[in-house]
């Protein structure tokens, strides 16, 4: 975004956009399957260190992620995760701060409350195109395309919109971006007492 003006040279030469995760090593513990591995680039040492573990119930899987950044990193862009969906993907439903998009330093004019918009709604048109459309504070999401539906619950940042960050990041002015694919879903970690990531 704008905001990331002074830092994001920073991570364009730590070539962040190139990092991949990983997988060093796999153990399952009752109904659980724990990852643990390592995001790196193919010129720097690991950026980051996580452990990755999923735990299966009845109806639903909880994620859990346990990281430590390596001392060059600084502020991470961001922690969490990132999935394309079908682009019927299209209703949202979440109890955070809305209706207008809101960060942990900017949703002072927003109300935590239930909400329901539509991705296509909720993607703000900036001229020049950057990231956009987060919620602050979300304590569950979901989004449905009237016949399967993807809930997360958790304290957590969200945005569901109808381009990609790279397709953010690709454009100078908002009618260069493409036609709509897919629905674009980021949930990314939220730590409620500082705006940078816990790198302990």
């Amino acid at each position: 975004t704008d905001n990331d003006m002074y830092i994001s040279k920073k991570w364009e030469e730590a070539r962040f956009y190139e990092a991949k995760g990983e997988i060093r090593t796999t153990e399952i513990v009752g109904n659980s399957v724990i990852f643990t591995g390592y995001m790196a680039t193919m010129r720097f040492i690991p950026c980051v260190y996580f452990t990755l573990t999923y735990t299966f119930g009845d109806n639903a899987v909880s994620v859990a992620i346990d990281y430590k950044c390596e001392k060059y990193v600084g502020c991470l862009p961001r922690i969490g995760f990132e999935t394309s969906l079908d682009k019927s993907f299209e209703k949202v439903s979440y109890y955070g701060y809305g209706p207008y998009e809101s960060y942990i330093d900017r949703h002072l004019s927003c109300i935590k409350d239930v909400y329901t918009d539509t991705v296509s709604n909720m993607e703000i048109n900036y001229v020049k195109p950057q990231e956009n459309g987060s919620h602050y504070g979300t304590e569950w999401l979901q989004i449905d395309n009237e016949v399967n539906c993807i809930r997360v619950e958790g304290n957590i940042s969200f945005s569901a919109l109808p381009h990609s960050t790279k397709e953010y990041c690709a454009v100078a002015h908002d009618w260069e971006l493409p036609s709509r694919h897919s629905t674009h879903l980021c949930v990314d970690y939220f730590c409620q007492n500082t705006a940078l990531p816990n790198t302990n």
